[in-house]
């Protein structure tokens, strides 16, 4: 049965007042949500290291056959405090990076840089990627990595092997073979060589040979003298020679007296001295 239009009004503004009840509670509460300040906790932010790079990647691409490549890192304090590089770790002995006189420490604002240096002779061809780790204070304790990448060209000066590692057991003398491998159509000539520390070895260049592909080897003998102190020895071979370009080759020199190392052991390399 259908109420009349009237009934139904009535029944609707007769129940208003439950309506009402039930809604203004519900406002108010939303309000409240939205009106209350909530308290939180606001922890101080560290600050930020001090020490900010120029580059933190620098590629230079095909470069051209040469002694060596060089770059650098320029860096700058950022900060108001002190900082203190404590030492640079680089992934290839090869790389040599020294800081500039008067980076070690930095005041605030002051400038720094460190160079770096890779020896193509020592190094296979084609592109290569190599990183350095900045371990210095702000005072705490902080780290920074930068790369360099280059890719090294074929038909250039080699020395073979990248590095004369030696172990001797007892008191007799040892000799190595190492060699110089130029595959240029101009050949450069060996001046002179020389060892640091000087009694670590002798080395000598015994012979000149060429290849059937007119490469030219310079056969040279490492010479480990016998009276060699116990434990780990590191030093480098300087090759000389009269060409400008590779002016002076690098060989360096890991010699270990005493125990062999158990089967399966791997030799590390250990860093040159910079």
């Amino acid at each position: 049965m259908q109420l009349p239009l009237r009934g139904v009004l009535g029944r609707i503004l007769g129940n208003g007042h439950w309506l009402l009840a039930w809604s203004v509670p519900l406002c108010c509460g939303v309000v409240a949500q939205f009106t209350v300040p909530t308290q939180r906790s606001i922890a101080a932010s560290p600050p930020l290291p001090a020490l900010a790079f120029e580059q933190y990647l620098i590629d230079y691409g095909a470069v051209i056959p040469t002694e060596e490549v060089r770059t650098h890192f320029g860096f700058v304090n950022n900060s108001e405090r002190l900082v203190t590089i404590d030492r640079l770790d680089s992934s290839c002995g090869c790389l040599q990076p020294q800081l500039a006189a008067g980076s070690q420490q930095l005041d605030p604002g002051e400038r720094g840089e460190f160079l770096l240096r890779v020896q193509t002779a020592n190094q296979s061809v084609g592109p290569k990627e190599y990183s350095v780790t900045v371990y210095y204070r702000d005072p705490e304790p902080q780290q920074t990595t930068v790369r360099f990448r280059v890719t090294l060209p074929d038909n250039q000066v080699v020395v073979r092997p990248r590095a004369v590692m030696i172990y001797l057991t007892d008191d007799s003398p040892m000799l190595q073979s190492a060699e110089v491998v130029d595959r240029r159509e101009r050949k450069l000539e060996i001046t002179r060589i020389e060892s640091h520390p000087p009694e670590l070895a002798e080395v000598t260049h015994v012979a000149t040979e060429d290849d059937d592909e007119g490469h030219r080897h310079y056969r040279l003998q490492v010479s480990v003298p016998a009276d060699l102190p116990q434990g780990n020895h590191r030093g480098t071979v300087w090759i000389h020679t009269n060409d400008p370009a590779y002016q002076r080759l690098r060989l360096p020199l890991a010699l270990q007296k005493g125990k062999l190392p158990s089967p399966g052991a791997t030799a590390v390399m250990p860093r040159p001295r910079r």
